[in-house]
């Protein structure tokens, strides 16, 4: 965006400027570009609107102008000429698709050949065969400037140090401004006790066809294996008793792809009560093992909507594991659990236990500081019917127990991705900020921030709900 493109008004323009002096008054030592972007955080926590007012547009103004004192145009050419996608310390993905066109779908394979150079420019993954398309149910239609990817070797390999697989997913983190929220919710989950399995990931550079398309993150996909979520593997023939019980990925989503069984809960508190079985597909499994699944899930769904919550929670809940999932999406202030949205379960063979996990998706509406001194997800999926029952929310009180003094290290990790990604964010952000300004995207309330202001709005955002989740997790 340029100024000409911007039409900003001779008011607009003076309110940016009176905005960007009272910050620096109050800002002293700190850059322009940065107190900028301050002067926007100051001007939000008045509660002012962040759309069609003139002092909004005059600090998306000054945003613009204070980046160097030139357009975003110009700041790409600097950018360029500063900075390469191989000089941000990040290995860096080429993939090539057989036609040379754009993955055109989200559902159908494309061939394509996929090579990995480490963040010394050496080979770690040497050109081979692969297929890939499109993932997402809104993002993919949304958000079409920078798309997420699901890849699939060949042969199981290992990636950057993760174990071998074939299926991996490339996370666009479009529109998350510090690039670390997903980081944030795994790095959580991964330091708490008991927890199944965690998604491991590395942060990349992606070249699709030759053009450099910004910092992914490649991240295990979530699947039954020994080296992801490790539990009983059905066969497609499989028809005893015994062997039906498990395991089964289920997904609570309102949104379901066409390989999967699904259906309604109608005693599940969400929007859209849908949820699927991610694994096995319809494809993979028979109607013995559907009718399994079918029964025992809708058998939970009415003990909850009859009111037997001893039974259900005494019986069937893994409130460990229920627990710990709602504390992480907590936490992060994500409402994708309203959809409900990516919430994962799971049941294992000849284990009578629902349990949740693995946690996903933390980009959407999440560490927004409106949402520091609240809770966002307690009336949503089975959750208040869960609250009803003390063992749960003594278990709630336990894991939080355990959570509550990871703060000073989860802060300490946060700067250290900071670092990580500093050179990498910079040439990604040069590609897609003014891409977020057109597509007006205010969902997580950073988007007109840099990355490192973006980065201190989450830390005092987790030091506030830190706080809040210490003082009322007792008597929720």
């Amino acid at each position: 965006m340029t100024f000409k493109e911007a039409e900003f008004s001779l008011l607009e323009c003076l309110l940016g400027y009176i905005a960007l002096l009272l910050t620096l008054f109050n800002n002293r030592g700190g850059d322009l570009y940065n107190s900028a972007y301050i002067c926007q955080v100051q001007i939000r926590k008045k509660s002012l609107s962040m759309k069609n007012t003139f002092i909004y547009r005059g600090l998306l103004f000054l945003s613009l102008a204070s980046s160097l004192g030139c357009t975003n145009d110009t700041m790409e050419e600097v950018t360029e000429q500063a900075l390469d996608y191989t000089d941000t310390g990040l290995p860096v993905i080429y993939i090539n698709t057989k036609s040379g066109e754009d993955i055109a779908s989200k559902d159908i394979y494309e061939e394509a050949t996929i090579r990995i150079d480490d963040n010394k420019g050496r080979i770690s993954l040497a050109e081979q065969n692969m297929q890939i398309h499109g993932r997402g149910n809104s993002s993919w239609y949304t958000f079409t400037k920078k798309r997420s990817y699901t890849i699939k070797l060949n042969s199981k390999e290992q990636l950057l140090g993760m174990p071998k697989d074939k299926k991996w997913v490339l996370l666009a983190n479009y529109r998350d401004k510090t690039l670390i929220r997903n980081s944030i919710a795994w790095w959580i989950s991964s330091n708490i006790k008991q927890v199944k399995w965690t998604p491991r990931f590395h942060f990349v550079e992606l070249v699709l066809n030759g053009q450099h398309r910004g910092t992914y993150q490649l991240v295990e996909q979530i699947k039954i294996s020994e080296n992801r979520l490790n539990i009983n593997k059905m066969r497609a023939t499989d028809s005893e008793p015994e062997n039906i019980t498990g395991g089964y990925i289920i997904e609570l989503d309102r949104n379901v792809d066409t390989d999967q069984w699904e259906w309604i809960m109608p005693n599940m508190c969400s929007d859209v009560n849908r949820i699927s079985i991610k694994e096995p597909k319809i494809d993979e499994s028979n109607d013995v093992q559907y009718n399994y699944i079918y029964n025992y899930l809708t058998k939970i769904d009415s003990l909850f909507g009859e009111g037997d919550i001893e039974t259900v929670m005494g019986k069937y809940i893994d409130m460990r594991s229920w627990a710990t999932q709602w504390l992480i999406y907590e936490i992060t202030g994500t409402p994708e659990p309203n959809g409900p949205n990516s919430w994962y379960t799971y049941k294992d063979r000849g284990d009578e236990k629902w349990h949740c996990g693995p946690a996903w998706d933390f980009d959407y509406k999440s560490f927004v500081p409106s949402t520091s001194n609240k809770w966002i997800n307690r009336d949503v999926i089975y959750i208040p019917q869960m609250l009803e029952y003390e063992p749960f929310r003594e278990t709630l009180k336990q894991v939080w127990e355990e959570i509550e003094p990871l703060l000073p290290e989860l802060i300490e990790y946060i700067e250290e991705q900071n670092i990580l990604l500093e050179r990498s964010a910079t040439l990604n952000w040069s590609l897609y900020d003014k891409c977020l300004i057109t597509d007006n995207r205010i969902e997580n309330g950073d988007e007109f921030l840099s990355p490192y202001v973006a980065k201190l709005v989450m830390i005092e955002y987790l030091r506030k709900k830190w706080d809040f989740i210490s003082k009322n997790i007792g008597n929720i």
